[in-house]
């Protein structure tokens, strides 16, 4: 019904999947896997089902850019024992994504949909908050649907050594850069909110490792500091004033 409804619906963005570097993950895909599965084991489940974009990103060491702020890929994901069924929409990056996991894995439009049609016995774990109502149904063909929290999510919660290094050096070079940027404000100075962001952002995409900025910039000057995640606009702009209060984040 919200298809027939939502005429002016845009399409969604395909990015590219990107690699995020052991370097930062921590951990190889394989390693994850051999955690995922023996829980499985554990629980009796036959197959888990992962509706969570996030979740499929973590486990694959993968990024994209689907999303502003978000760096994912829209994915679902089916992980069984011996297989790892991966379904997204885009031919042009289906291949790309495949010829990045390698043996153990199966990228397609289809490929969990497919998938389920071939397994009718055992236990599929799912979580009902990543779960649309037409992979629901497609439970049916389980002897057993087990509702419960994504395991995946748990275990990314728990951050290893290199994640809790990257996410220090992060915090450092956007130091690096916010300094950098009330730096160069002496011999350009900003004028208005937009400009503000303008610089502030420029400064940051100097940075090489940058990915992307995790939310719009939030820039409010007086009474527009008030507002939460404020984001400027050309109708909202309001010019700088030697007096009064700036919110900059």
């Amino acid at each position: 019904p919200v298809d027939l409804l939502w005429e002016e619906r845009p399409l969604r963005k395909r990015s590219q999947p990107i690699t995020h570097p052991i370097a930062y993950a921590g951990f190889e895909t394989g390693e994850k896997l051999t955690s995922i599965r023996a829980m499985m084991d554990e629980k009796n489940l036959a197959a888990l089902f992962v509706g969570d974009c996030c979740a499929v990103a973590w486990l694959c060491n993968i990024r994209g850019r689907d999303i502003p702020h978000t760096p994912i890929i829209q994915a679902s994901m089916l992980i069984m024992q011996d297989m790892v069924c991966i379904q997204m929409e885009g031919a042009e990056r289906i291949g790309a994504l495949q010829a990045l996991l390698g043996d153990g894995f199966k990228v397609g439009d289809d490929s969990v949909d497919q998938q389920l049609l071939t397994m009718h016995a055992g236990t599929i774990g799912f979580d009902p908050r990543h779960t649309n109502a037409r992979m629901a149904q497609k439970f049916s063909c389980f002897e057993k649907q087990e509702p419960m929290p994504c395991p995946l999510n748990r275990m990314k919660m728990i951050k290893n050594d290199a994640e809790i290094m990257g996410m220090r050096e992060a915090h450092l070079r956007d130091g690096v850069a916010m300094v950098k940027f009330l730096a160069g404000l002496e011999q350009d100075p900003a004028h208005d909110e937009l400009s503000l962001v303008a610089k502030l952002e420029m400064a940051r995409d100097l940075d090489d490792d940058l990915f992307d900025i995790s939310f719009d910039t939030i820039c409010g000057i007086d009474a527009h500091g008030a507002i939460i995640h404020y984001r400027v606009s050309e109708t909202s702009n309001i010019p700088l004033r030697s007096e009064g209060s700036l919110v900059l984040i």
